[in-house]
């Protein structure tokens, strides 16, 4: 009789065990479980609205957004999430409404300011997202991101000084950021100074060898200097990582032109423009 007990509740607790294990199979099984058995749950709402948008199911994530906002209308990350998945859709004037709102319940979100600026820039509001990112970095003066992406705004207003101080200030905090060195060889080829230039560029790819967009920009920078072997060495390599980028086609294709007939005169695409980090 003992026996035939325990083989029962042994049953039980395996068939427990298997319920359970269903509900535990993954982020969003897991949440929606959660949402079905304590009303109002906002963190599972949110939760589920987080996994959906990893997942590109923005319009789920939105709904799952919103119900964690109608549990809790202050819902800071509610909000932010609600922004951000907006800002993909591209409607971005929705965005910013909400980064906007995010702000008004707390005004020291460097979250809400790192998106909020992001969007800002987005409809060309640049004026508007320095603002942000000065806003940002009187916050938190050690944030690297922030300083890179200031950097970025100034380069396309033309300040190319100041964004170079700024990309300085940033790889001060983060040497071995391959993207900022990109950025700040962009703003001195910008100048002129084509040897400082280079100088990150190949600092770039000394940390991201296989960054494309450093090997197609120090090309261009040796064809300035007159280097053309080598530009066409760089030109070669970004073609081969990403075959589809017609610019460095072109300019492998003109560096080869030059090459054979010094005399011949060149087109060559300009370098990139500087690059934003994307937002976390």
């Amino acid at each position: 009789m003992l026996a035939g007990a325990a083989a029962l509740a042994v049953l039980a607790c395996g068939a427990l065990t298997f319920s359970q294990v269903a509900i535990w199979k993954d982020t969003i099984t897991l949440f929606r479980h959660a949402a079905s058995v304590v009303p109002n749950n906002y963190v599972a709402h949110h939760s589920l609205g987080v996994a959906f948008a990893e997942r590109g199911r923005l319009e789920e994530a939105l709904a799952e957004y919103a119900a964690s906002l109608r549990a809790w209308p202050d819902n800071e990350k509610a909000i932010i999430g609600t922004g951000r998945v907006l800002a993909k859709q591209g409607r971005t004037a929705e965005a910013i409404a909400h980064f906007t709102r995010a702000l008004q319940v707390d005004p020291g979100s460097i979250e809400a300011r790192i998106h909020m600026a992001a969007a800002l820039s987005a409809q060309g509001r640049v004026d508007a997202a320095i603002e942000q990112y000065r806003s940002i970095l009187g916050l938190d003066p050690a944030n690297a991101g922030a300083r890179v992406n200031l950097g970025v705004a100034l380069a396309r207003q033309g300040k190319l000084a100041e964004a170079i101080a700024q990309y300085d200030e940033a790889l001060a905090l983060d040497p071995n950021d391959a993207g900022t060195h990109l950025n700040a060889g962009v703003a001195f080829g910008r100048q002129g100074r084509f040897d400082e230039s280079i100088e990150h560029f190949r600092a770039a790819l000394r940390i991201a060898p296989e960054y494309v967009e450093a090997h197609y920009s120090l090309g261009v920078a040796l064809v300035r200097q007159g280097s053309i072997d080598e530009s066409i060495e760089h030109f070669s390599e970004a073609v081969r990582l990403r075959p589809e980028f017609q610019e460095a086609r072109r300019a492998l294709e003109a560096a080869a032109s030059a090459l054979a007939s010094p005399t011949r005169e060149s087109r060559l695409p300009p370098v990139p423009p500087p690059m934003s980090l994307s937002p976390m």
